[in-house]
């Protein structure tokens, strides 16, 4: 196990992609190595052991442990993925009688905390060892609006994390967009147990999320869902289901309509696990811009989802769209962030005044970022148009705009304009 940390603390010792990859291939025949991998990475091996219980496990003594190496310990735990006492003692007594060099080691190996930067990179260099997790994903509106005809339906585009259930035999499983199982939903599992097996799909979202301000309902859904809470109480709004043969296949065999009408939560009076509201249907696009204005503007919410009565697809796809609104500040420069891999010795983000608080912003192009990196003194202070979303508080709670892009100069002139004033 010695060597496998000696090739991680080689992989988290570079941070070029390419510098990643030649690692990889360098230890391509090591399969022990590829093993590891798997274990460490693929999202859908679920162990059950957080921090919190496992820390204060640690911290007793035990006399000898059940497994010989940490393989062992990892398939015990894909068959034992509870997390309960038991077998979070079990984890405890391995780890404190190997030795002292390798403990911080496999804890972040269990709790699967252990940074190596290689996720994507893994794929490239061993395609068949990560299990591959795709789900329908939304385009822009603003690119396809003249392009829409027919019928279509439209509901609340909520600021949650989105949440893939499987419910099959009376086994259900959570899952994250990016493949991560999430633990602990239990109040919404007792729901899901009562619905017919499939794929339900939604967000997960703070309860009373009306009590938030925009930004505040993701970083507060973060917090419970991210946490090592062993009852995670949050609402999950579905918005669409399917078979899980369906769900396998990439793509479905009913189109939107269809699957919302269909869909079990529409007849349930649950208390965790709800049908997001149809805001409207049919192929009036006039009502599209009332219903963003009482949302964004009364309501301070997000924006809407506009679904096109179309199929299921496992990817980014038009068939579903996501409708925000879009404004342009104009924003005097106050400083200048290095970027990192790539960009490295040159420029990472502009800095930003947004009405006294520093704002970061990228979507410059390569050519941009070096000319503006190597000539800071000639874009101090210069007015930068940028477009974004709506006003919101940032982690420190001061003011900020949702996803800042640079547009273009405004040498011009010398006055900042807000779009929110």
């Amino acid at each position: 196990m010695k060597e496998i940390m000696s090739i991680v603390a080689e992989l988290q010792g570079v941070s070029g992609k390419l510098d990643k990859e030649a690692i990889l291939r360098k230890y391509k025949d090591n399969k022990e190595f590829q093993q590891f991998l798997k274990y460490t990475l693929d999202k859908s091996l679920v162990y059950g052991v957080q921090d919190k219980k496992l820390n204060k496990a640690l911290k007793k003594e035990y006399s000898n442990s059940h497994f010989d190496n940490l393989f062992q310990l990892f398939e015990h735990l894909l068959e034992n993925s509870t997390g309960n006492d038991r077998t979070v003692e079990l984890v405890a007594s391995f780890i404190n009688n190997e030795p002292e060099d390798l403990r911080d080691f496999y804890i972040k190996a269990i709790t699967k905390k252990l940074r190596m930067g290689i996720d994507k990179t893994v794929a490239k260099v061993f395609p068949d060892l990560i299990e591959q997790f795709e789900v329908m994903r939304a385009k822009s509106f603003h690119d396809y609006k003249d392009k829409l005809k027919g019928e279509f339906s439209v509901s609340e585009k909520l600021n949650g994390i989105r949440c893939i259930t499987t419910k099959k035999d009376g086994v259900i499983v959570n899952k994250t967009r990016q493949n991560k199982v999430i633990v602990g939903l239990n109040d919404i599992n007792k729901e899901i147990i009562q619905l017919p097996d499939g794929v339900y799909e939604g967000e997960l979202v703070v309860k009373n999320s009306e009590k938030y301000r925009l930004r505040e309902v993701l970083q507060e859904t973060m917090k419970i869902v991210n946490s090592d809470d062993e009852n995670k109480v949050v609402d999950y709004w579905i918005f669409d289901y399917l078979s899980e043969d369906e769900f396998k296949a990439g793509k479905s065999t009913k189109k939107y309509f269809d699957r919302r009408d269909s869909n079990p939560v529409n007849s349930t009076n649950f208390d965790s696990v709800k049908a997001i509201p149809e805001l409207y249907r049919g192929n009036d696009m006039n009502v599209i811009d009332s219903l963003l204005d009482e949302l964004v503007d009364v309501r301070g919410r997000e924006g809407l989802m506009y679904y096109q009565d179309k199929v299921y697809e496992n990817k980014r796809t038009a068939n579903i769209l996501k409708v925000k609104k879009k404004y342009t500040s104009d924003l005097k420069v106050i400083g200048f962030i290095e970027g990192n891999g790539k960009y490295k010795g040159k420029l990472g983000a502009l800095v930003l005044d947004y009405k006294g608080y520093e704002l970061g912003c990228s979507g410059m192009s390569d050519e941009q970022r070096l000319e503006i990196w190597n000539n800071q003194d000639k874009y101090l202070g210069v007015i930068a148009e940028v477009e974004h979303e709506q006003q919101s508080t940032n982690e420190k709670g001061g003011l900020s705009v949702e996803y800042p892009a640079f547009i273009q100069w405004r040498f011009d002139k010398n006055e900042v304009n807000y779009a929110h004033e």
